[in-house]
């Protein structure tokens, strides 16, 4: 049970865009394996490669 069930939503979403099960250690991203509402933000990196994964498997138009 999460405590933020939107960000852990949220956070499994972009593991779906990314195709990608990894995690990262960078404090406040919100691939950190600890979901929390401290944990909410991207990089422009993985925004782009989120952007393109998701195109490239047609999860996105």
């Amino acid at each position: 049970m999460s405590r933020d069930p939107h960000i852990a939503l949220a956070h499994e979403l972009v593991h779906v865009l990314l195709d990608d099960g990894t995690h990262v250690y960078t404090s406040g991203n919100l691939m950190r394996s600890d979901t929390s509402s401290e944990n909410v933000n991207l990089t422009e990196g993985q925004c782009a490669l989120m952007r393109q994964r998701g195109r490239d498997n047609r999860l996105l138009d």
